[in-house]
């Protein structure tokens, strides 16, 4: 029989989560494709924006918001990539996160973002959510 993680294991498996997150470092950059992430992405799948100003960056902070119907979610730091210049008139569609190079996930906003103004500002606050429940 499978046995269970308690809302305070999770809580403890997603502060450890949080805690190498922002240790890795785990980065964060921009894609311009109008892609939707799906688990078998790779990170081909996305292209990176290149406006003036633009570098990946990585989670620094992060606050455990803890456990509401057994789901525990920690919330990071913001995020913010200001364009400084040309290349101007990109459309940001989401972000990904990697570690190593490798893609660890991604979030479609829900409105896409044009860039098209030096001193304009993407800011992304990444959330990681844990609910599994069941240990072997």
């Amino acid at each position: 029989m499978a046995g269970i993680l308690c809302d305070a294991g999770i809580q403890v498996i997603n502060s450890f989560l949080g805690q190498n997150f922002t240790s890795q470092p785990v980065l964060v950059g921009l894609f311009t494709n109008n892609h939707t992430p799906a688990v078998g992405d790779t990170l081909a799948n996305y292209t990176e924006a290149g406006f003036g100003g633009y570098a990946e960056q990585p989670l620094t902070t992060f606050v455990d918001n803890g456990t509401t119907s057994h789901i525990d979610t920690i919330q990071f730091g913001p995020v913010v990539f200001t364009c400084t210049g040309a290349p101007l008139t990109e459309t940001i569609y989401g972000y990904f996160l990697t570690v190593l190079g490798v893609l660890v996930g991604a979030v479609k906003f829900a409105t896409p973002i044009p860039v098209n103004a030096p001193g304009q500002a993407v800011v992304v606050v990444s959330t990681l959510s844990y609910q599994d429940r069941s240990i072997a």
